[in-house]
């Protein structure tokens, strides 16, 4: 009995090797999903500029969601440094787990602001597969990531 009990711990009693592993990917990919997501938010943004283009809230918009995506970067690298103390120091893996990315932290409506940015990275990704993030969109590009995410939110989709 004490044999199973023990299985899956290390000497000490704390995760054992494999355990440390999974957790070090899982959080390796809660990063990768926190920047689709700031991503999803920027692509959402300069859908919405396009289509509201002459109308000075925009602006207002601008200033709102610039903060969001530098908060949104900001977690990530702090979470990026976690993970690299982590690898260094596998007894700070349990510290992975009490980290809350909290995306859209700001927005008056973060649930809504999550669903769209997860519409507009998800069909970013659909239209667009292995596209470089930092290539310039045209207009008509900006429109048609803008149908197609449209159209994928009445299809109830990324929700």
């Amino acid at each position: 009995m004490a044999a199973l009990w023990s299985m899956g711990k290390n000497k000490q009693g704390g995760p054992s090797q494999e355990e440390i592993q999974a957790r070090i990917l899982a959080f390796e990919e809660e990063i990768r999903a926190q920047d689709d997501l700031m991503y999803g938010a920027a692509l959402f943004f300069e859908a919405s500029s396009l289509l509201h283009e002459n109308d000075p809230i925009v602006e207002t918009y601008r200033k709102q969601f610039r903060n969001i995506i530098q908060t949104g970067r900001e977690t990530s690298q702090r979470a990026t440094a976690l993970l690299e103390q982590a690898k260094k120091d596998p007894r700070r893996v349990s510290v992975l787990k009490q980290f809350d990315f909290a995306p859209f932290q700001g927005h008056p409506n973060p649930a809504e602001m999550l669903k769209r940015a997860r519409i507009f990275i998800d069909t970013y990704n659909r239209v667009f597969p292995n596209r470089p993030r930092d290539q310039e969109f045209t207009r008509e590009e900006t429109f048609r990531l803008m149908e197609e995410a449209a159209r994928a939110l009445g299809d109830g989709k990324s929700e």
